[in-house]
């Protein structure tokens, strides 16, 4: 984001440090940190946007989250990547569904992303795909003994389930793609969301629509303001 889009007056550029936490099935945590470079185009590790000769160190930033302020050499258009501000939330796909849930409601989060063990994208998972599985199916007029039986087993079933069971296909967009190209995939997949793939198919970030489509219009503005 150069000075145009917030940056200071002296052509700064501030860059949000994402996290990504990536839960294991053995219950550890790892963290990793990235920074989406708007010169390059994609996604770099903290450390190796750190030794980047235009930066200018990591500040903390109002809301309490972190950024990195770099003299860029370019002034590139904004892109989906630019737009990442949240952390992620990845699990490794056979994490069971005993520790899925609680991630939903102790952290807040929308989503959550299913990954390999190198750390690639498989899927999502949302409250809803979790909802569905926990779910006894509703036949009118069962018994309530019954019902009751068929509430124990779908409950004892959805415990057995593990991430890789439980995700939706992923709408996934390169670091690199453009706006254009980001609308497009949201209007073919009728989704609510992106998530941002580094060049190793690595989940970086998550950019909801509504970011999208107001970053379209900011750039529809400028252009009409260039053009008048």
């Amino acid at each position: 984001m150069t000075d145009d889009d917030g940056g200071d007056s002296g052509g700064t550029a501030k860059h949000p440090v994402l996290v990504r936490r990536v839960l294991r099935r053995d219950g550890s945590e790892s963290v990793g940190f990235h920074v989406y470079c708007t010169e390059r185009s994609h996604a770099l590790d903290l450390d190796a946007c750190r030794e980047c000769a235009v930066c200018d160190g990591i500040v903390a930033a109002d809301d309490g989250t972190a950024e990195v302020r770099c003299r860029p050499r370019t002034s590139p258009p904004e892109a989906p990547g630019d737009l990442m501000r949240e952390a992620i939330t990845c699990v490794e796909e056979d994490v069971p569904s005993s520790q899925i849930t609680p991630l939903f409601l102790e952290r807040g989060i929308e989503t959550v992303l299913v990954v390999d063990a190198r750390g690639r994208l498989m899927g999502t998972i949302r409250s809803g795909d979790l909802a569905r599985a926990a779910s006894a199916p509703h036949i009118p007029g069962l018994d309530p003994e019954l019902a009751l039986v068929a509430l124990r087993e779908t409950t004892a079933r959805f415990a057995e389930l593990r991430a890789g069971a439980l995700m939706s296909t992923a709408v996934r967009i390169d670091d690199a793609d453009d706006l254009e190209r980001a609308v497009r995939k949201l209007a073919r997949a009728h989704a609510r969301e992106l998530v941002i793939i580094s060049r190793d198919g690595e989940p970086v970030g998550v950019v909801r629509d509504v970011d999208i489509v107001r970053a379209v219009a900011r750039l529809r503005q400028k252009s009409s303001n260039c053009s008048g």
